[in-house]
């Protein structure tokens, strides 16, 4: 379940072997916003498994009005906006196969779609001003060992965009973290991120780039080769405006992973202000 910032709103997911039914709990009475099948036949949901998990990707906006969920359902990714007051739905699809079921079919036609990523992960984040809705892109179909990395993305959709009518495009969306689609250490993997209260940065836990020397109070940052497998299985915390200026490794820890960061404060992420 999801629960909003003031803990006056709940979303709970109700997940099956094969479906998925998302309700909202508001002042005291619980609705059903949606039910979500991978594979409808003749008005029964059917399938062997479920993809669906109570930790699919959803946000309540700071304000409690509207509730976002990036779902998939027979041939679609898409982004579903609700109305906490009026309970009414409005849609965009990022990514639609053009045969088969999305999750059997989806890797086979992801080529040079206008949308190249396969699924929305881990929870996305509503603007202060709830207009905009940021999220983790993901494409794993590359992945086949365990040298492989799956290229991840923070981006940004304007929700004006959801359910105006027109079709998805490659302007709907801001890439934020721009990484290359390679297994280098360049490349980010994204396991999790924190927009800050003012909306200006985000800090993310991602596969490091840098191992740090020298003193901690003026580290020498030295990048990690091509075949560290610290860049393959390390998550470090990273920090960048919301603009994708200035982003930055900010630890070195090489004991543990670091991850589900909170977004730091003002006096640190002062310097992001004017961009």
């Amino acid at each position: 379940f999801k629960a909003s910032q003031d803990g006056q709103v709940l979303v709970l997911l109700g997940t099956t072997i094969r479906s998925n039914r998302i309700y909202l709990w508001k002042a005291g009475n619980l609705h059903e916003l949606d039910y979500i099948c991978n594979h409808l036949v003749n008005g029964e949901c059917i399938g062997a498994g479920s993809e669906y998990t109570d930790t699919d990707p959803i946000a309540i906006s700071p304000d409690n009005s509207k509730v976002a969920a990036f779902t998939v359902a027979e041939s679609d990714l898409r982004l579903r906006v609700y109305d906490t007051n009026t309970l009414e739905q409005k849609y965009l699809n990022l990514f639609s196969v053009v045969s088969g079921t999305y999750f059997a079919d989806v890797c086979k036609q992801l080529l040079n779609p206008v949308w190249e990523f396969k699924n929305v992960v881990g929870h996305p984040r509503f603007s202060p001003d709830g207009n905009s809705l940021y999220f983790v892109a993901n494409n794993d179909c590359q992945v086949v060992s365990s040298s492989s990395k799956p290229f991840t993305d923070i981006m940004m959709m304007d929700l004006g965009v959801v359910g105006d009518g027109t079709p998805f495009t490659p302007d709907d969306v801001i890439n934020i973290t721009n990484n290359p689609t390679n297994n280098s250490p360049d490349n980010q993997v994204i396991e999790s991120f924190e927009l800050s209260p003012s909306g200006k940065t985000i800090v993310f836990s991602g596969s490091p780039r840098y191992s740090f020397a020298g003193p901690p109070d003026a580290p020498i940052m030295q990048p990690l080769p091509d075949d560290s497998l610290r860049a393959l299985k390390d998550y470090e915390i990273w920090l960048i405006g919301t603009t994708g200026a200035g982003k930055t490794q900010l630890t070195d820890e090489k004991t543990f992973a670091a991850k589900s960061p909170t977004a730091l404060d003002a006096s640190v992420t002062a310097g992001f202000n004017n961009q």
